[in-house]
This record gives C-alpha cells, structure tokens and sequence, in this order.
C-alpha cells in the first residue's frame, strides 16, 4: 500500500490513544471517570436549546451561509473580544466564522505557512497546532514548556546547540586568516540559506534584495553555489538540491523520446524543459555528493534516472545519426552571446561525453543492464572533437574564442 507522506509524519491522536486506553480498562470492568476530551457531563443549557430548534425551524436558514460567517455573528465576535479583551476589531476584515478551532486554526496554517516553514509549538499542546504545521508541510519545532523552565531561554539554547553541532562537522586551519574565514563564512551561508527537508537554495541565499538575480540559474552559479557541501562533511546541505530535480522533472513528450532539460534560470517552479546540457551539469554536482558519500542506492534509483534523461535530451542535438561523425545543433554555450545558437560547442560536447562515460561507468559498478547502453557507447565513438583552432578551443565550430568572461562553464574540456 503507498504511504503518504505527511500521513506517516502525524503523531498518534492523544485522544484516540487515551480513548483506547479507558476501553480496554472499562472492558476489565474498572471504574473510569473521563477527562479525556473534556466533554460536558450535563446538559446544554435549555435556552440555548430552544434557540436552536427555533432557528432550525425558520426555512432561510436552511441555505448555505455566507463564506466569511453571517453579519450579525461577525459583529457579536467582535463585541465579545471588546468586552473581554478590551480590543477593537473590524467585522468585515479581522472576524470570520469556522466550524471550530481546529479547523479554524489548520487552515490559518495552510494560508500561512509554506512548505520547509519553520514553526514552533509548545509542548505540551493541542493536537491540531503540530498536525496544522505537519499536514502544510511546515518544519515542526516542539519546545518544552514547564513552571520551571524559560521557553525563550530554551529556544535560544537549541538555536546556539544546533550551530555548534552543525560547526564542528569540519574544521580547517590555514595560515591565512582570510582563506580561513571565506571557507566558514561559506558554510554559514548554506545553512542559513537551506537545510536538509527545506526548500533548494537560489542564488542569493537568505539575503533578499531589490535585484534580478533572486532566481537559480544552471549554467554555472547553481554548480557553484553548492560545491562546499562537499567536502566540508555537509552533504546534508546537498540534499534538497536532488529533491528539488526529482520533484520538478515531468519527463517531456517534446522529444524523439523521454528527456529533460533545464532552463537557464528557474524559479521553485520548473516543468523539466529546457537545455539538457544545463541539467547534466548538475548532475555532475550529484555525481560529486554520490562519490564524497558513496552511497549506492543514491546511485543508482536517483541519479542515474535523472542523467539518463538529461543525457537523452543531448542525444535529440544529435544532426544526423547516420554520419560517422555526430555534430551536436542548437547547443549553448553560457554568457558567450555573440553568436547563436552554437554548433559542436565545447560546453556541450564535453558534457554529453562526460554523461554517457558516467551512464556505463554506473551501469558497470552495479551489475546493469541498459539498452540504451549502446547508443552512449556509439557517442562516444562517433561524437565530433572538440573544434580548435591555431589559438586552442574554440567556443564552437564558427566561433573563436575572442573575448573574455566570467563564466567558468567555457573550459569544461579541461575539467
């Protein structure tokens, strides 16, 4: 049976479970007096009772009530808080009518809090506060509260222990201070920025600002951004990273056949389209998680189906497959504009090589049989050089290399 996910992090129901405690007692005849769920032992009074049966016998009430609560309740809501809090509150603004608390407060959280969303509760609690945060996808934080302790002090406490904890994961000394402190101020960043379980972390990091940069963009800031997981003893920090790709990726119809590419840039929101060079490149970053961990089934059931499919949507770049020599059409070649779109650049040339190497080097370390086998190994076979020429790599066949700039993705022949 599939589990769902956010079923299998709700914590059991204290009342079912204290329900099913004064059953089994009362099947063993003991005396059980319930103050379980707090239910009234008289009756509701009669007046209230004659209210109801007399407005359940008026026939306008029988129809669907206003989305917000009817008028005159919305005003006596806000008449109680005046009367017993001596606070002002706008009826058609600040005052709504729910079924109860509990649904009243889950779909607050629902509203509120976005998935990765730290929360805190006290614990104990009601149930509905841990289940709201759960079910919206939030980060639950519980903090004990007791007549002895400070939930302020405490809080603080688990802040300070969890970056002391997360700190001394790694430790470097060099010589001078400033290499020195660039490689903490690196950590700091990414774990400000993203935590295992939350969302993937855009260029900018936890620090918003007027700019057209807040977005992530693959062809080179992205790799970056996410390479001192690696050898910091942090690839923890790599984590969403993988679960963003393997949410977002719908293996697109577009192409000859099942592929995927990544846009330049993106938002949370990615419909698995665009360059696959972009995407095997971040591959590469989790091919880089995958060999600092060595974990295998993260090899093979993660990775490995999210390059085939990058690699495939190189393949369909492929001119003309029945040459001896395979040239690559509409290839990209990042932040080198002049010219466009590139034949047989190197970015993506050197790429595709490196997926279909990396496709066999796996399907050979885990004992698998792909049919698709084949095809890498003919690329690499049959795929063109990288062009040069008198001056050394070129950016594509037609382009030299003429001007200088700042991405790193131009030289990936040599890496």
């Amino acid at each position: 049976m599939q589990e769902f996910t956010r079923m299998s992090r709700l914590p059991p129901y204290v009342f079912a479970t204290v329900n099913q405690i004064k059953m089994e007692a009362r099947r063993r005849g003991e005396d059980i007096i319930d103050l379980g769920m707090g239910n009234p032992d008289i009756p509701t009074p009669k007046h209230i009772v004659d209210k109801l049966i007399e407005a359940a016998e008026k026939g306008h009430n029988h129809r669907y009530s206003a989305s917000m609560g009817i008028t005159k309740l919305r005003h006596a809501i806000c008449d109680w808080y005046k009367r017993r809090y001596n606070v002002d509150l706008d009826p058609d603004e600040e005052a709504i009518a729910t079924i109860g608390a509990k649904e009243g407060l889950s779909h607050l959280v629902l509203a509120t809090i976005s998935p990765g969303d730290v929360v805190f509760a006290q614990n104990p609690t009601y149930p509905i506060h841990p289940y709201s945060v759960i079910i919206a996808g939030g980060d639950l934080r519980s903090i004990p509260i007791s007549p002895d302790r400070d939930f302020f002090e405490d809080l603080l406490t688990a802040h300070r222990e969890w970056w002391h904890a997360f700190y001394t994961r790694s430790f470097i000394s060099v010589p001078d201070p400033r290499i020195e402190g660039f490689y903490w101020i690196q950590l700091y960043k990414m774990a400000s920025a993203t935590r295992e379980g939350k969302p993937v972390m855009d260029l900018l990091g936890p620090w918003s600002r007027d700019t057209r940069y807040a977005v992530f963009t693959w062809n080179l800031n992205g790799q970056l951004t996410y390479w001192p997981q690696l050898a910091s003893n942090h690839l923890e920090l790599g984590e969403p990273l993988l679960s963003f790709l393997e949410r977002s990726t719908t293996r697109s119809k577009t192409f000859r056949a099942e592929a995927a590419g990544l846009h330049e840039s993106t938002s949370y929101v990615w419909d698995g389209k665009g360059n696959s060079a972009h995407l095997v490149w971040l591959c590469h970053n989790l091919y880089l998680s995958y060999r600092y961990s060595m974990d295998e089934g993260m090899l093979r059931e993660r990775i490995y189906p999210l390059l085939k499919l990058a690699v495939a949507g190189q393949f369909n770049q492929i001119e003309d497959a029945d040459t001896d020599t395979w040239h690559l059409v509409d290839c990209l070649s990042p932040e080198y504009r002049s010219i466009g779109p590139y034949r047989d650049s190197n970015y993506e040339l050197s790429l595709l090589r490196w997926g279909c190497e990396t496709l066999l080097a796996i399907c050979e370390r885990a004992g698998m049989k792909d049919p698709d086998m084949a095809n890498w190994r003919e690329a690499l076979q049959r795929l063109a050089d990288y062009p040069v020429d008198r001056n050394g790599f070129m950016i594509d066949l037609n382009t030299p290399l003429i001007k200088g700039h700042t991405s790193d993705s131009q030289p990936l022949m040599f890496y």
